[in-house]
This record gives structure tokens, sequence and C-alpha cells, in this order.
């Protein structure tokens, strides 16, 4: 979903793998990020979490990048928008399916 006359498409890259022990429990994770990516529009950009909650010790700072420090296997779908610099400015809204397993 995005503005209509938005000139931003998000796609994201990278992924997260957490080492889970058979009590379900995280003994590490490797992965720098997952970065999301913006295209089209006025860079800078700034990225935030409008629906939905990363899965527990997941971040996501301002310049798309998710970080990994996860504490629980488990799944969460998350809306993040994206925002340009243009003023008036643009953005995208994007639909991501986040897995710690």
């Amino acid at each position: 979903m995005s503005d209509p006359a938005s000139p931003i498409t998000v796609t994201q890259s990278g992924s997260i793998t957490a080492n889970v022990d058979g009590a379900g429990r995280i003994s590490g994770a490797s992965g720098s990020a997952i970065s999301l990516n913006a295209s089209g529009g006025t860079a800078p950009f700034t990225w935030q979490i409008v629906a939905g909650t990363l899965p527990p010790g997941l971040t996501l700072d301002s310049s798309g990048s998710i970080r990994p420090f996860p504490q629980a296997r488990g799944s969460a779908l998350i809306r993040v928008r994206c925002i340009d610099s243009a003023t008036p400015p643009n953005f995208a809204d994007a639909d991501l399916t986040i897995t710690v397993s």
C-alpha cells in the first residue's frame, strides 16, 4: 500500500538466523540485519512500524535496519512505512513477515 502519488518502492534484503535449543531458548543469532530499502522518492528516508510488533528482541531503526537480538521463536506480520524527504513527503507502506525459528 502506498500514497497513490508516491514514487517510492520498498524492498528488503538480508536475513537473521537464530540458534534455538530444544527448550526453545535462543543461544545466539547470526546475520547482521535485515535491510529495508527504498527506491524512488527523495533521500534520505525515514522508516517506522505502523502496524504490528516485531518479535521480542528485534528492533527497527529509523534508517531501515532490523537488528537481531531475538529472544524466542515466533513470527510476526508488521507493516513498515518509508517516508522520504520531499515537501510534501511521499510515503510507501509494505507488509512484511519476520520469522525467528
